[in-house]
């Protein structure tokens, strides 16, 4: 049985190959055990799921999804030129938007597919 510690490393590991700098002080931690993607990514990741579960009932404009993308890129940037100071709350909610727009953006593309192959 893996103990909590190696179950750990090993999440730590993967959150790693997704390509997440996993720095401390932009992550959560539960206790003493710091989440294995950064709050960014944890939101986009949350996303996909809000996203999947809205598409049972709705699909979100085209024009929607883009916009919620753009506000987690407007986010990063103001950050990145020391605009505006971004906290890791602030990162969650603009990565589950931006997750959500992206889930619904992947739907209108395999309508696409789907639809050109359909007519094949």
């Amino acid at each position: 049985m893996l103990s909590k510690d190696r179950f750990h490393s090993f999440l730590m590991s993967v959150g790693k190959m997704s390509g997440c700098h996993q720095l401390p002080k932009r992550s959560f931690f539960f206790g003493k055990y710091q989440f294995p993607i950064c709050a960014r990514c944890t939101g986009i990741v949350v996303g996909y799921i809000v996203g999947l579960a809205l598409s049972f009932f709705l699909i979100i404009p085209l024009e929607i999804s883009v916009v919620l993308m753009a506000v987690m890129f407007i986010d990063w940037f103001l950050q990145y030129e020391k605009v505006l100071k971004s906290t890791n709350i602030r990162r969650l909610f603009t990565g589950i938007g931006c997750g959500t727009g992206y889930f619904h953006i992947l739907i209108y593309i395999a309508k696409i597919i789907f639809g050109f192959v359909g007519s094949l």
